[in-house]
């Protein structure tokens, strides 16, 4: 399962953080800074998180109705293992955009 595809459905985008600049801009804050930087994570803090998300999405209308209670048990089991079992050597890199606003004078 895609995490973007549930998030899609409910009209949520994964990767906002592309349109925030130009929010930014249209709400007439001023962007004191503005950087993409790149976090690691451990591998097993990770599938911790989407472990604890998936107990949430199997009650979701969308994702009980595009998977099924087999595909779901299967990885939420591996997720878990996944959060259980740390391995310094798996780690998850991924992007995140911080920014700092101020209101405009």
């Amino acid at each position: 399962m895609a995490v973007t595809t549930p998030c899609r459905a409910h009209g949520q985008d994964l990767h906002v953080g592309r349109a925030l600049p130009a929010l930014a801009r249209e709400a007439g804050v001023e962007v004191v800074r503005d950087q993409v930087v790149r976090m690691t994570l451990p591998g097993h803090r990770m599938a911790m998180l989407h472990y604890l998300n998936i107990q949430t999405w199997r009650s979701d209308a969308f994702v009980s109705s595009h998977y099924s209670a087999v595909q779901l048990d299967a990885l939420e089991a591996e997720l878990r293992e996944l959060a259980e079992r740390p391995d310094p050597a798996v780690s998850v890199d991924y992007h995140m955009r911080q920014m700092v606003l101020a209101a405009r004078a």
